[in-house]
């Protein structure tokens, strides 16, 4: 009964804190901002893992005017959260709250190499008329490119975790761009069991996520107008470069630059490329990854694998045995 009682009072005190937080503020912190008030039209880069996605990033990152940052896997559960109660928060525990969301995505998070007590104090003077949660991401994302590379003016995101959470993202940023980045199913299902940073050990769950991903990404934007998303896919980008790279500057509204292609001279700019599934990323674009699932799997493998993805395969045009 003592600890009962304790529990009851303990829970009753945080009641009363909550209820004082919450009448700090007259109203509920919106989660977009007015299109004008946001630093630039954000763009995010969508795959599952394992597709090339930070080989993408690398490419794009090469263009002077354009900055992303590591994967952080963050923003779906930072809008879910700020919608269902962060929002009703004084906007200190707001920014402080969001923020902490990135920090605890370890280790995605600790390559971004920020000093946040240099970030708080700029979230926290924002006049009140211009606080939200599409402003506190956004001037979040300007301190990451002021402190990385000053010349960029706009931002993007590459997380993978994105693919599942993107009508959210699209009510934070409602004029934001796509790309969709589509791998052979069968070559990411084996890189995926392959990789010491995921937890998939099994191919047969490794092809239900690429399914999984690949589905819900193109269902979404499906819906929106077409100038708004593009469509790439690795085998195009890896075999023909130069026309898939020329293309994906010009949807993202960017002068093409030959340096583009050379990514690999500069890769340490990213300051994740150390990491050893991403050793490739200091060689020129190359075609080795193409239909890697061949060798790795044996024939009965092969036709598991074949069986699980066959149908989306079709729907992309890759070719089945």
């Amino acid at each position: 009964m003592e600890a009962t009682n304790s529990i009851l009072s303990n829970f009753k005190q945080y009641s009363r804190a909550g209820s004082r937080l919450i009448k700090g503020i007259s109203r509920p912190y919106p989660v977009q901002s007015d299109p004008a008030d946001i630093s630039c039209v954000p763009f995010f880069i969508i795959s599952s893992g394992r597709s090339g996605s930070t080989l993408l990033r690398a490419i794009i990152n090469q263009h002077p005017s354009v900055c992303i940052p590591p994967e952080s896997h963050v923003l779906g559960h930072v809008i879910r959260k700020f919608k269902s109660w962060i929002r009703f928060l004084p906007w200190e525990y707001v920014v402080r709250l969001v923020i902490s969301e990135f920090q605890i995505k370890y280790p995605g998070f600790g390559f971004w190499e920020l000093d946040l007590f240099r970030f708080y104090p700029i979230a926290l003077k924002l006049p009140k008329e211009r606080r939200s949660l599409a402003k506190v991401i956004d001037i979040f994302y300007r301190f990451y490119v002021q402190e990385k590379k000053p010349t960029a003016t706009r931002w993007g995101d590459k997380s993978i975790a994105n693919a599942f959470f993107l009508p959210l993202i699209d009510e934070l940023y409602p004029n934001a761009r796509y790309v969709l980045l589509i791998r052979d199913g069968r070559d990411v299902s084996v890189s995926l069991v392959a990789a010491d940073t995921t937890p998939v050990t099994d191919v047969g769950r490794a092809a239900d996520y690429w399914l999984r991903s690949v589905t819900q990404a193109r269902r979404f934007l499906a819906r929106l107008d077409s100038s708004r998303y593009l469509e790439i896919f690795y085998e195009n980008l890896v075999q023909r470069p130069e026309p898939v790279v020329e293309r994906l500057y010009d949807f993202l509204g960017l002068d093409y630059i030959p340096e583009a292609l050379q990514f690999w001279r500069n890769v340490d700019s990213l300051s994740d490329a150390n990491r050893e599934i991403h050793k490739n990323l200091r060689k020129p674009i190359n075609m080795n990854s193409i239909g890697k699932w061949r060798k790795q799997l044996s024939q009965e493998g092969q036709s598991v694998l074949q069986n699980i993805l066959q149908d989306k395969l079709v729907e992309l045009n890759y070719p089945i045995d």
